[in-house]
């Protein structure tokens, strides 16, 4: 194998752990903080299943080895929850954030303009 080749190997490797460490670290930091809105539940589901999907992505090939049909349906699958896990990011963000905005704007108001 050529050094260009091994370290494009090597390279690979290491880049495969950071995509499910970083879902990981998305997943705690809104465990951290649920208590900020109770629809950070969404986002953290979201990264629980890109964490999920990298994980079936990663090890197919090892499971199924010598099932090709099996390999494209474990990997096809994986993507599948890695698209609809990273819309629930998206939309789990877009609704705390909603929901932020409102509990700032009621914070913000003076004491005698609540009722």
């Amino acid at each position: 194998m050529s050094d260009l080749a091994s370290f494009s190997n090597s390279l690979s490797g290491g880049l495969s752990v950071i995509s499910p460490l970083l879902d990981a670290v998305g997943f705690s930091l809104c465990l951290v903080y649920r208590r900020l809105s109770r629809k950070m539940i969404l986002p953290m589901a979201g990264f629980a299943g890109l964490f999920a999907s990298g994980v079936i992505f990663a090890s197919a090939a090892h499971v199924f080895s010598g099932l090709m049909e099996s390999i494209y349906l474990a990997i096809l699958g994986a993507e599948v929850l890695a698209i609809g896990s990273k819309l629930l990011v998206v939309l789990g963000l877009a609704a705390v954030f909603a929901d932020l905005r409102v509990r700032v704007a009621l914070a913000m108001e003076p004491p005698h303009a609540r009722h």
